[in-house]
């Protein structure tokens, strides 16, 4: 076997590219924006607490799914900050370095490929 065919086909991890992807498509797929202009403004009444409880007493699986669009982007900001982290430090740690020779480089810090 050639060691060359070895390291072609070994995979390097999550590129620029598939980094750039998951951040884009996570702001565009993002179900807060259905919670907050489509599903609460139905229930939540301003100035009118009363109204607003028998709202979501009489629709209270509404309001459940608004509660779940808020949990599934709370976990699609995670890992959309993990995304953007990984693109960032990669494209701009290169040229981003603490003072030369110590040895305090963001790729290193970090376990990224310089």
């Amino acid at each position: 076997m050639n060691p060359a065919n070895n390291n072609a086909s070994h995979n390097d991890g999550l590129t620029l590219r598939q980094a750039a992807l998951i951040a884009g498509f996570g702001y565009l797929l993002s179900p807060v924006t259905t919670a907050e202009f489509s599903i609460m403004p139905k229930l939540v009444i301003p100035g009118k607490i009363e109204q607003t409880v028998q709202n979501i007493g009489a629709h209270h699986g509404l309001f459940a799914i608004a509660i779940f669009c808020y949990l599934i982007t709370f976990l699609e900001d995670i890992v959309l900050a993990w995304a953007l982290f990984y693109l960032l430090a990669r494209s701009v740690a290169r040229c981003h370095c603490l003072p030369r020779g110590s040895g305090w480089c963001i790729p290193r810090l970090f376990s990224l490929p310089c």
